[in-house]
């Protein structure tokens, strides 16, 4: 008379793993309340940057380079590493030749050059004045290439620039959820969203970025469910190895 062999523990809890992995743990992919809805106001009043006192910036002169630093007409580095930079005292001004010191502390970038255009047009014909602010940054998080601050100018002041600039988009990467969190008129701070599989969403000016904005790309559920997936490989190989050990073992 044989025996059956009797059910080895080990092996059913095996295979409940095996099958828990398989699974989609529904508490790993609940959303938070409020995430990735519609911007409710796509009108809204942006935070129009100002320069402050300790500002680096960068001044170009069309046709005078000897009255720039770091000019981009003359293909000069405007790196910070190099020094060619001017730095915005206390007070809000700078100390520039033929002009002297000139009080750019609360203007717009726009509003500073032309105030320097001025002062300069006392001296000079018609001169072309370009102003760059070097400490203007942003901020971009999460699934990216290369996370960081980067700075921001006119060749890289929209979502999509910013985002290649920091190395695209990872695998795993949200593209439904891009998260910008920004100050409006008033100072506050507020959270936009967007869904670049939309065609819409790049023809919104939203898309515009200004100083100090963060941006965030959420990582996908797959990537919450491969490190939970993965995270159960040592476990299951060690319960499958001690279950093949025992019955072995009986045998």
């Amino acid at each position: 008379m044989s025996i059956a062999p009797r059910p080895l523990p080990g092996l059913l809890l095996l295979s409940l793993l095996l099958w828990f992995s398989a699974c989609t743990p529904a508490w790993l992919f609940q959303e938070k309340e409020g995430m990735g809805q519609p911007n409710p106001d796509l009108d809204l009043p942006l935070y129009e940057p100002v320069l402050r006192p300790h500002d680096k910036v960068t001044l170009s002169i069309w046709g005078h380079e000897d009255l720039g630093v770091g000019s981009t007409f003359a293909g000069y580095s405007s790196n910070e590493s190099y020094g060619k930079y001017l730095t915005l005292s206390a007070e809000g001004s700078l100390s520039l030749p033929l002009i002297g010191t000139v009080e750019l502390a609360g203007l717009t970038q726009k509003a500073a050059q032309d105030s320097l255009a001025a002062a300069f047009g006392t001296y000079l014909r018609e001169p072309i004045v370009y102003l760059r602010v070097l400490s203007w940054r942003i901020t971009l998080m999460g699934e990216v290439g290369t996370p960081g601050n980067y700075s921001l100018d006119e060749t890289r002041h929209d979502l999509i620039s910013a985002l290649g600039l920091a190395g695209g988009l990872t695998t795993y990467a949200d593209q439904s959820r891009i998260q910008v969190l920004r100050r409006d008129a008033r100072g506050e701070s507020r959270a936009l969203y967007f869904d670049l599989r939309e065609r819409e969403t790049l023809d919104t000016r939203d898309l515009r970025l200004y100083p100090d904005d963060i941006i965030y790309v959420p990582e996908r559920r797959a990537k919450q469910f491969d490190r939970f997936s993965a995270s159960l490989v040592p476990v299951v190989g060690l319960i499958g190895s001690a279950a093949l050990l025992v019955s072995i073992f009986r045998r």
